[in-house]
């Protein structure tokens, strides 16, 4: 059970800013430094609502991939973090969940963890990766030339991509959702029954990770959806195709589950 609500906001100003670039540690008055970046503000009154009531949340959340998705998203559910969250932000925070995701299917089913795009994953390839270019000294490389160099580098990561180990895995999609747990807390609630254990969060994407996590750990059932492949909370036993959407009489999904089982019925496959 979790105790949490989240705010919605009549209308969502998009506002752009100058920002230093991650990379930069020692911050230099130089422009190449800095880079354009969208953020997205709530203004107006606030609606509160309660996500556990949204199964179809991580459906929206997971077809997050341009600025349009963003905003459509966000005028349902609202931002991730607060009042104010960045456009690359929300994006790379999309990707996550898909990729955790991802990676948890894979090593459930015993499939291979090349092409995760997770960044955990992609850290333990980088440092496997460190280790066997070691062996080249700063002469080695100054002789053969930045193009050679890249290619072995590029060729190295990829040779590390493709031998992961289901322990690598694991420790990464652990270190992934720890980090992301970081806020959530017990707490005492009370209902029909009396006096119960509940959590809450300070933040919608904690709720979002509090989910994945009883996912994982067998208290929460994630079904992957036929046609579109994105995860979804069931809310009908035996249901294979992810709900509709908000507004929608049937899911997308579904009515195209439903047109291709009609062609092949009348085709006779």
């Amino acid at each position: 059970m979790v105790e949490f609500t989240w705010q919605v906001y009549e209308e969502y100003v998009i506002e752009e800013e100058k920002v230093l670039e991650p990379w930069v540690i020692v911050p230099e008055d130089i422009e190449e430094y800095y880079r354009s970046e969208m953020f997205f503000r709530g203004e107006g009154k606030a609606r509160e609502y309660r996500p556990d009531e949204h199964p179809s949340l991580y459906v929206e959340f997971q077809r997050v991939r341009d600025r349009e998705d963003v905003l459509r998203f966000i005028r349902e559910y609202g931002l991730l973090s607060g009042p104010r969250d960045s456009l690359t932000g929300i994006l790379t925070q999309a990707k996550n969940v898909r990729e955790c995701l991802r990676l948890y299917d894979a090593l459930q089913n015993g499939f291979p963890l090349w092409g995760i795009e997770l960044e955990e994953l992609a850290m333990k390839d980088g440092a496997i990766a460190h280790e066997k270019l070691g062996r080249f000294n700063k002469e080695k490389v100054l002789n053969m030339g930045i193009e050679k160099w890249t290619q072995i580098v590029l060729l190295t990561m990829k040779g590390a991509e493709d031998h992961r180990t289901p322990q690598q895995g694991r420790e990464a999609l652990i270190e992934h959702v720890n980090k992301r747990l970081e806020g959530v807390r017990p707490i005492l609630a009370y209902g029909k029954e009396g006096f119960t254990f509940s959590q809450t969060c300070n933040s919608l994407l904690q709720f979002i990770y509090l989910q994945i996590f009883e996912h994982i750990t067998g208290r929460r059932e994630f079904v992957r959806c036929l046609v579109c492949g994105s995860y979804f909370v069931p809310v009908k036993k035996g249901q294979k195709i992810c709900s509709p959407l908000p507004g929608e009489y049937k899911s997308k999904c579904r009515n195209r589950y439903d047109v291709a089982n009609h062609r092949g019925r009348k085709s006779g496959k």
